[in-house]
C-alpha cells in the first residue's frame, strides 16, 4: 500500500490540493442558486471527511491518508473569509483542477500500485459527481440534478484522470448517509430528516 512518505512533499501537496480544487472547479460551474451553492458546499466538505466517504473508497489507505490530512477541512479553511474567501479561489480552481488531475493521473502512475492509483482517481472522480448532484441547477431547487456544464466537467475531470465515466454517480443511500451524517454534526442548520 502507498503512504504519504512515499511521496515528496511537493508531490503529496498536489494530491492533497486536487480534490479541492475539483469540488472548487464543480461549484464555479454550477448555476445553482444561494441555497444550492450553499448545498454542494456542504456536500463538497462532507466529502472530504473519513466518515461519509463510501466503503469502496475506505479500503485504499492513500484515499484514507488524504483525508485524515489535518488541513482538509474546507469549512474551517474559508471561515475567516466566509462566501468570499471560497469567491476568492474559485478563479484559481478554474485556472488550476484540469491540469491539477492531468498531474495526479501521472503521479500516481509513476508511484503508486494500480488498484490504490484507480481508487484514488476513482474517489476524486465521485467527490465531483457528489457536489455537482448535491443541488439542481435552477433557482429554488428547480430543474436538472447535474446541469449540461457539470456533465460536461464531470466528462473533463475523468478524461484528465484518465478514468471512463464508468460508476462515478453516488448511490441514493450514500446521498442520504452523508445528509445524516451533516445533520448528527449540525451542518446544515434547520435541516431536518425527511
Amino acid at each position: 500500500m502507498t503512504r504519504g512518505t512515499d511521496y515528496t512533499s511537493d508531490e503529496w501537496a498536489l494530491l492533497t490540493i486536487t480534490p479541492r480544487l475539483i469540488g472548487l472547479r464543480m461549484l464555479a460551474v454550477s448555476r445553482s442558486g444561494p441555497i444550492g451553492k450553499l448545498r454542494e458546499f456542504v456536500a463538497l466538505s462532507a466529502c472530504l471527511t473519513p466518515q461519509t466517504v463510501p466503503a469502496r473508497f475506505r479500503r485504499h489507505e492513500l484515499v484514507m491518508a488524504l483525508l485524515e490530512e489535518s488541513d482538509y477541512d474546507i469549512s474551517t479553511a474559508f471561515s475567516r473569509s466566509g462566501m468570499n474567501g471560497i469567491g476568492g479561489a474559485m478563479p484559481a480552481a478554474r485556472l488550476r483542477a484540469l491540469p491539477s488531475c492531468e498531474n495526479v493521473a501521472a503521479l500516481l502512475m509513476d508511484k503508486t500500485p494500480w488498484a490504490e492509483a484507480d481508487g484514488v482517481k476513482r474517489w476524486m472522480l465521485w467527490l465531483a459527481t457528489s457536489v455537482a448532484r448535491a443541488s439542481r441547477d435552477g433557482w429554488l431547487g428547480l430543474g436538472r440534478r447535474v446541469s449540461a456544464e457539470e456533465a460536461a466537467l464531470l466528462r473533463q475531470i475523468a478524461t484528465s484522470l484518465h478514468l471512463t465515466m464508468a460508476d462515478p454517480d453516488p448511490s441514493t443511500g450514500h446521498l442520504n448517509s452523508i445528509g445524516a451524517a451533516l445533520r448528527d454534526s449540525d451542518g446544515i442548520p434547520g435541516e431536518r430528516a425527511t
